[in-house]
């Protein structure tokens, strides 16, 4: 049962661990969460893109989740119990003021549902009309935001600070990552967090193979930053199907054409080039399921199924 990064000795070892973690991510991941995460062999790519990401605490988390309600705490453990309680009590409501607290309400999960304390802001909880019509709550401020004022700048290294429509939202910086200031072609001011070394890019989701390199351009705010993992140093190579370039187990296989499936009792899926067979019973969960998982096979953790259509 190997899942312990640290001791793979080869790029088949990785893959087969990644497979096993991605299955149970997969496997226990909301329905709203992303696709990422949802899909075994997207979740491998995704993790061999990013497994020397030391800014991003997901990965970091999910490597040592061993159960659902590990996932869980890794992709949904910002809720605050204040919020689910008050979403709970006012069940169909997506936004609310409760005094001057912003409460953000999830449907599909109250527990996920969070508050900000708009007052840290100098900003009033109150409503506003989006520009579809629609009635929202929000962190309104008449000093920071004016009505026809739209701009993301810094506030300080650490926070992001942006306002549309008085809308005021902020957002911290990661650990490892500084607020860094722009200004766009049409004079827009911008601002994003960024880590120390990073290069901006403009063709958006382009991957590309320098040798054994994968050198990806990935939406990073409002522009583009480039990133590269050494397919070599994860025991992999470089290599491009269907116009899509990966780090991958020698060439590209007929395998990444196949779709997530469960052959008898097997989750079975293309992990970067290489065909895995996960036993769903070996991970703690219960029997591979191909009904009310979406678009591929997983593992049954028990959650009610949604209605046929």
């Amino acid at each position: 049962m190997l899942e312990d990064l640290s001791r793979v000795s080869s790029g088949s070892e990785r893959i087969d661990a990644l497979a096993r973690k991605c299955a149970r991510i997969a496997s226990c991941a909301h329905r709203h969460d992303a696709p990422l995460f949802r899909d075994p062999a997207t979740c491998v790519e995704y993790w061999l893109d990013h497994e020397d990401d030391t800014i991003d605490p997901v990965p970091s988390c999910l490597s040592s989740a061993t159960s659902c309600g590990d996932v869980e705490a890794c992709l949904h453990g910002n809720g605050s119990e204040r919020a689910a309680s008050y979403c709970v009590a006012h069940p169909g409501v997506a936004t609310a003021c409760d005094g001057n607290t912003l409460v953000r309400c999830v449907k599909d999960d109250p527990n996920e549902s969070t508050v900000t304390d708009c007052g840290v802001a100098s900003a009033t909880c109150g409503e506003i009309h989006t520009a579809g019509g629609l009635l929202e709550r929000a962190c309104l401020s008449n000093g920071a935001c004016g009505r026809d004022v739209h701009r993301t700048r810094c506030d300080g290294p650490g926070t992001v600070e942006s306002c549309h429509d008085q809308v005021l939202e902020r957002t911290p910086c990661r650990p490892g990552t500084l607020c860094r200031a722009h200004v766009d072609d049409d004079g827009e001011e911008l601002a994003t967090c960024e880590g120390p070394h990073e290069q901006p890019c403009d063709s958006i989701g382009q991957r590309v193979c320098h040798g054994s390199t994968l050198v990806r351009c990935e939406a990073h705010g409002h522009h583009g930053r480039e990133e590269s993992v050494d397919c070599a140093a994860l025991g992999l190579s470089c290599g491009t199907a269907a116009g899509h370039a990966s780090c991958a187990m020698g060439e590209p296989s007929e395998c990444g054409t196949s779709s997530t499936r469960c052959e008898r009792g097997m989750l079975v899926f293309c992990a970067a080039g290489k065909t895995e067979r996960i036993a769903c019973k070996d991970l703690g969960l219960g029997p591979c399921d191909t009904e009310g998982k979406g678009p591929v096979a997983l593992c049954d953790v028990g959650r009610p199924r949604p209605p046929r259509r």
